[in-house]
């Protein structure tokens, strides 16, 4: 499998991400994403989704960046029901 992923740091505290699959989660400090069941990471301060472009999962966020961080397997989700019969 490929994943296609482009990062681009247009100014000291702005990038864009093009192929994104999944938001899970932007805080002001972490921003979690996923590419294709590949999460990808991005910790820093006063971090803001600015633009959101579906056409070509493409991403835009503000804020000062610490580190990106891109892992090979994907977090295991299990359902509700399969953690309580587990």
């Amino acid at each position: 499998m490929v994943i296609i992923l482009e990062i681009k740091i247009t100014s000291l505290e702005e990038m864009e991400i093009q192929g994104i699959k999944k938001i899970v989660e932007i805080t002001p400090k972490k921003a979690c994403l996923e590419l294709d069941n590949t999460p990808l990471e991005i910790l820093g301060e006063g971090l803001e989704l600015i633009q959101i472009n579906n056409e070509n999962n493409k991403i835009k966020i503000k804020g000062k960046i610490h580190s990106v961080q891109l892992s090979k397997t994907s977090p295991k989700n299990d359902s509700f029901f399969k953690k309580l019969f587990s």
